[in-house]
């Protein structure tokens, strides 16, 4: 959604709405880029009445993001942010509707650049720390997250299908 959002918006990338008019602006940016994401998943899930709905990532990751330039913009500038609590909440009231999480972890499949999405292995480790630290800390239970486990996209393809298959 954020790259989404960034090619509408016609910007190189999220990364650009976030720093666009300087630091200090950083952290009102990261707020409404963070916020219209999440947004527009909720949105997405409740307008269609189907059966099952797959998002490509889900608010967690979005709140992750958000959660790491919030800590970023506070050690660079040396003062205090914090999360919006109404992100926060729709955060969690979405996060506990959802039935599974297919998690990609880090380390274990390569992410390939597009031009917008940010490719760093230390900036993946990071939203991966903090995508596990939101997992507890929204309660999502260990039985609501499959961790893939294969390594090829063909593999992992068939990895996903196997798995949705069982779930009907």
């Amino acid at each position: 959604m954020y790259r989404l959002i960034s090619a509408e918006l016609k910007y190189s990338s999220p990364r650009s709405i976030v720093n666009e008019m300087g630091n200090e602006y950083r952290e009102l940016n990261i707020s409404a880029l963070t916020a219209m994401a999440v947004r527009s998943c909720i949105s997405t899930t409740y307008n269609f009445k189907a059966k099952a709905i797959f998002l490509d990532q889900s608010p967690i990751v979005y709140y992750a993001y958000y959660s790491y330039w919030i800590r970023k913009i506070q050690e660079e500038e040396n003062r205090l942010c914090f999360p919006l609590k109404v992100i926060n909440k729709q955060v969690e009231s979405f996060s506990n509707s959802v039935k599974l999480y297919i998690y990609f972890p880090t380390g274990k499949i390569n992410l390939v650049s597009d031009g917008m999405r940010p490719t760093e292995n230390e900036f993946q480790i990071q939203i991966d720390i903090e995508i596990r630290k939101l997992l507890d800390q929204f309660s999502i239970e260990n039985s609501k997250i499959y961790e893939v486990q294969k390594e090829t996209i063909q593999e992992r393809k068939n990895e996903i299908a196997d798995l949705i298959s069982r779930l009907n």
